[in-house]
């Protein structure tokens, strides 16, 4: 850390001033309010039996300085507003005092980003407009406090904006903590924001603040590889099991965290490329095979692959029993996302005789996007499932299947494509593994070019010879 410490303060002077701009947060897909879809038919559930998304160091977005500094202290690339629209609930901030310029702002240690209002103030919009999901604003770093006039400034910010929005520790007798909060308070209450603060003096300053020390666990993994990673998670989660403190999954790797080498080439990105693939694999099993309960998992660059969302999702509907038609209802757009999560479906690759697998090119879920062979890999792109009625579903997206284009002839495309209970998504086990379209002229799945086929090869269907880029595997 000392080396990054020296780098950083030497890059200091070069760092640029960020672009946020202060905004409404309106619209939003199904993921804006997945809370309010839930828990509206049962809302008697705490906040600490929930699994909850969230971003670490939420508002590092707004850090614009030269490549070198962004890689190691920016870990979210969307703004607070975005995060909220795509199911973030928990927030972990790091605020200083800027005394010289009569400010606060958002810090990753020591590089400085956006103003906090610019950053804030959207995130405000969104629980106004959405009242009925429920946010956590951690502030784990409040620095250079030095007085009570620099907790006056921050509340003349932050109560003055928040204040109709904030859960109180104590309201009309009722004294509430993590221990004890549910839904239905904050939705009776017709508040939606909690405030988590260690800094002594804004703690005494009102209850809208409620202390980080008695609220809320969250040990960090300093972890520089996979491995370490899940040894923390594996020992972590069960010391946190039937607490009153919200607990924190911390998902992220560290540059030059315990054990780890420095690399030039290491950035906060690429390391949340190597773990965040792995979420929802180890909080799915300690939900359905384990018996523990995660509560907040929380995550660098969520949006790359780590599905954070999904999985929370998941998990608070297999804690509801939800059904397939359940979840189907509640998120009709997203389900096919979420619901193989909450069950034992067996995925599996198609790997053809020319040993290459059926995936889908670049892993784009866009409709008509080509399916195609390739050199087999552990991605959610080549893992697939057949279900009961004949529908080739992948795992990227349970509500996307292998469909056949055009009218079925011989020599028609296969692309992904939602699925909709059309003709053209069914197939059927054929002869010498082969699998058979019952669309059309009924031909098999194929590659073109047959034994003449390359990498990338774009996926048919054809009259079936049992040659070897025909029959297909269950891997």
């Amino acid at each position: 850390m000392k080396l990054i410490r020296i780098m950083l303060y030497a890059l200091m002077a070069s760092t640029l001033s960020a672009t946020v701009q202060a905004a409404t947060c309106t619209g939003g897909g199904e993921y804006s309010r997945w809370m309010e879809r839930i828990y509206n038919a049962d809302s008697n559930v705490r906040l600490r039996d929930i699994a909850i998304p969230g971003s670490h160091d939420a508002g590092t977005f707004s850090i614009k300085s030269i490549a070198a500094v962004e890689a190691i202290s920016v870990t979210q690339s969307r703004d607070l507003c975005q995060q909220a629209k795509d199911g973030i609930r928990y927030f972990d901030l790091r605020v200083s005092n800027d005394d010289d310029a009569n400010k606060f702002i958002i810090v990753h240690g020591i590089v400085r980003g956006e103003d906090l209002p610019l950053v804030l103030d959207p995130l405000y919009e969104f629980a106004k407009n959405n009242p009925k999901e429920i946010l956590i604003l951690d502030f784990q770093e409040l620095n250079d406090f030095a007085d009570n006039g620099d907790v006056q400034r921050f509340n003349d910010y932050f109560l003055n904006k928040f204040s109709s929005r904030l859960i109180p520790k104590v309201k009309n007798g009722t004294h509430y903590n993590s221990a004890n909060i549910k839904i239905s308070d904050a939705w009776n209450m017709n508040r939606n924001v909690i405030a988590l603060a260690d800094q002594s003096q804004v703690l005494a300053s009102s209850d809208y603040y409620w202390p980080r020390e008695s609220s809320i666990d969250s040990p960090w993994a300093n972890a520089a590889s996979v491995d370490d990673l899940k040894a923390h998670q594996d020992s972590q989660i069960i010391n946190h099991q039937n607490t009153n403190k919200f607990y924190v999954s911390q998902m992220q790797l560290t540059v030059l965290g315990s054990g780890g080498i420095f690399d030039k080439l290491t950035t906060l990105k690429s390391l949340a490329d190597e773990s965040n693939p792995y979420l929802a694999q180890w909080m799915m099993s300690y939900e359905i095979d384990q018996g523990l309960e995660p509560n907040i998992i929380m995550v660098d660059y969520y949006e790359r692959q780590s599905k954070v969302t999904e999985v929370s999702l998941a998990i608070d509907l297999y804690r509801k029993n939800s059904s397939y038609s359940d979840i189907k209802t509640l998120f009709p757009n997203n389900y096919g996302a979420i619901y193989p999560l909450t069950t034992d479906i067996k995925f599996s690759r198609l790997k053809n005789g020319k040993d290459k697998c059926l995936d889908i090119e670049d892993r784009n879920l866009e409709n008509g996007n080509n399916l195609h062979q390739w050199s087999c890999h552990d991605a959610d792109s080549q893992l697939w499932y057949l279900d009961p009625d004949g529908y080739l579903r992948n795992k990227l997206n349970f509500n996307k299947c292998a469909t056949v284009s055009g009218s079925g002839n011989k020599g028609s495309s296969v692309k992904i494509w939602d699925c909709n209970d059309q003709l053209n998504q069914r197939w059927t086990e054929y002869k010498n593994n082969t699998l058979r379209s019952l669309y059309g002229d009924k031909g098999v799945l194929d590659i073109k070019n047959g034994s003449w086929s390359i990498e990338g090869s774009n996926a048919h269907i054809w009259s079936y010879h049992g040659g070897k880029t025909q029959t297909w595997r269950w891997k």
